[in-house]
């Protein structure tokens, strides 16, 4: 995997979400030193992939789609049955490996359903 196309990619997502972060942290400093008050900053992985996406700057995913359409949102969906909330859907790991397929071994819990705890090794 390291002549992958995806591995520019994920340092530059990793850098651009960490950079996106402290800006956000310093811009919530500034605003507590001037107003007050408590602020939440929180970035996403995913979006800054998709700033980037959107950007053009990797050459190699101009196809990328924005949105998967139904079929294709089938196609790559995981099934949950019988959770808290019902039967639930998601979208599943973009990349599969053989040896270690994706799996989940308990069901989706209701929230608030466990004493939060360490769970110990």
């Amino acid at each position: 995997m390291r002549d992958s196309k995806l591995l520019p990619l994920l340092r530059l997502c990793d850098s651009l979400t960490d950079y996106l972060g402290s800006f956000g942290a310093m811009l919530a400093l500034a605003r507590r030193a001037r107003e007050g008050g408590t602020y939440r900053v929180q970035v996403s992985l995913c979006q800054s992939a998709v700033l980037v996406q959107r950007q053009g700057l990797i050459s190699g995913f101009e196809g990328a789609a924005g949105r998967l359409d139904p079929e294709e949102f089938e196609r790559y969906a995981v099934a949950d049955d019988a959770t808290a909330y019902g039967d639930l859907k998601s979208l599943g790991p973009v990349i599969r490996m053989s040896g270690t397929p994706p799996h989940w071994s308990r069901t989706t819990p209701r929230l608030g359903s466990s004493r939060p705890e360490w769970i110990p090794r």
